[in-house]
């Protein structure tokens, strides 16, 4: 059975860096692997806010996931509205499937300010897709593209902004991984190593979705 553990901790911890759904990378020497260790991040404060309204069940913590991606690209919603307009109330989100879950959001949207923006879902991981297969590098790729992820599990759905990876480590690169969790008060914490390990592979890790937001 897994322990239960945080990846990594000190020199890759998350950093806060003024952007809008962009990523940053730096990286060190890593003797070991024969190269660099680099972690990509995107910056997540105006997500903070999130915290303090999401409920504990996992379909309102996902709108509060929503919301902080919403947030990481300067647009802030209310949760409420999010509920509302896209799934009629959070008693009606469901999270079984990832279509389920991103349909909804799919659509044109005005945040609190009144700017309009777009919204594309897709999943970059599901585990009940026919021949789903985990990419380590997918999950690397859109981070290192400023697009958070959200990732539903065991527990309940996290958003990922920042990951490190060991350069020339061959075909998992992927050491270590960091969310911003909506659970009221938890906020930026490293990942359990089950939630990025997939549910056929003995972890958590049910779907990790992509939303891009565009102007209109």
């Amino acid at each position: 059975m897994r322990t239960r553990r945080h990846f990594l901790v000190g020199a890759l911890a998350p950093l806060v860096v003024a952007t809008m759904a962009r990523a940053n990378v730096r990286c060190i020497a890593d003797p070991k692997h024969g190269g660099e260790l680099c972690k990509t991040f995107i910056d997540v404060h105006d997500a903070y806010q999130e915290t303090y309204h999401a409920r504990h069940d996992p379909a309102a913590i996902w709108i509060a996931c929503v919301a902080v991606v919403f947030a990481t690209y300067g647009h802030v919603v209310q949760q409420p509205r999010i509920a509302q307009e896209a799934y009629g109330d959070v008693d009606k989100v469901a999270l079984d499937s990832s279509s389920s879950a991103i349909r909804p959001l799919a659509r044109a949207w005005k945040d609190d300010d009144g700017v309009a923006f777009g919204v594309s879902a897709e999943p970059i991981f599901d585990s009940d897709a026919p021949g789903g297969k985990f990419d380590q590098n997918a999950l690397i790729d859109a981070v290192s593209n400023g697009d958070p992820l959200i990732l539903v599990g065991g527990g309940h759905p996290v958003v990922l902004t920042a990951v490190a990876y060991a350069k020339a480590s061959g075909p998992t690169p992927l050491v270590a991984g960091f969310v911003f969790d909506p659970f009221p008060m938890i906020g930026p914490r490293a990942l359990d190593i089950d939630e990025l390990v997939p549910k056929s592979a003995g972890g958590d890790l049910r779907y990790a979705i992509r939303l891009k937001l565009e102007k209109v």
